[in-house]
């Protein structure tokens, strides 16, 4: 039984990856998607986060003009 249970409970970097099975074009070609869509999901945070303080400093400029 306590052979079992340690078959199940190996780590994960026991196991092969399975992009080491791949040629090294192969993993070249999806390092570079990975970067892009990294870069992509990156550029959307930042275009958000520019959203939400511009609209912070349009709504505090608003309110200021309001109170004078």
């Amino acid at each position: 039984m306590c052979a079992s249970v340690r078959g199940i409970s190996k780590s994960s970097t026991d196991r092969p990856r399975i992009w080491s099975r791949n040629d090294p074009d192969t993993n070249k070609m999806l390092n570079e998607k990975k970067s892009q869509w990294l870069i992509k999901e990156l550029n959307s945070y930042v275009a958000v986060k520019k959203k939400i303080c511009f609209q912070f400093v349009l709504d505090t400029d608003v309110s200021n003009l309001e109170n004078k």
